[in-house]
């Protein structure tokens, strides 16, 4: 089994797999997979501050929309950006709102896959976007 990281990597490419070696099984390959990175939150509302709260979340071009029925008011909400490695790019919100819908201009973030996190309460959400 091997494994390596990819940084990089938006949108649709071609694989190419690079055999190299001498001796042994340099051919015995099986299958091969990306694996989402862990960020260290669950993707699914269970309890707590989100509970029974539908978080939708939409990214277009250079902004990305939060839309819910009403956030958590009472707890401190903060909203994070990471890249697809894991790595924290930026906080988007932090504070108290009852709005029902946040919106964020990111006109200095490279197009790409991110993860949108939502932390309200003891409670996480996270939610993959694609920005063009």
């Amino acid at each position: 089994t091997k494994t390596c990281d990819v940084y990089g990597a938006t949108g649709k490419h071609d694989l190419y797999l690079k055999f190299t070696g001498g001796s042994g099984s340099l051919f015995n390959f099986d299958w091969w997979r990306f694996k989402e990175p862990y960020v260290g939150v669950e993707k699914s509302v269970k309890s707590g501050a989100l509970k029974g709260n539908e978080i939708k979340v939409y990214a277009d071009k250079k902004s990305v929309t939060l839309k819910s029925g009403s956030f958590a008011s009472n707890n401190n909400m903060k909203v994070e950006l990471y890249d697809f490695s894991g790595k924290m790019v930026c906080t988007l919100f932090q504070g108290k709102t009852k709005q029902h819908d946040l919106s964020f201009n990111l006109p200095a973030i490279r197009s790409g896959t991110y993860l949108v996190k939502i932390l309200a309460g003891s409670e996480a959400f996270t939610k993959t976007i694609n920005i063009q």
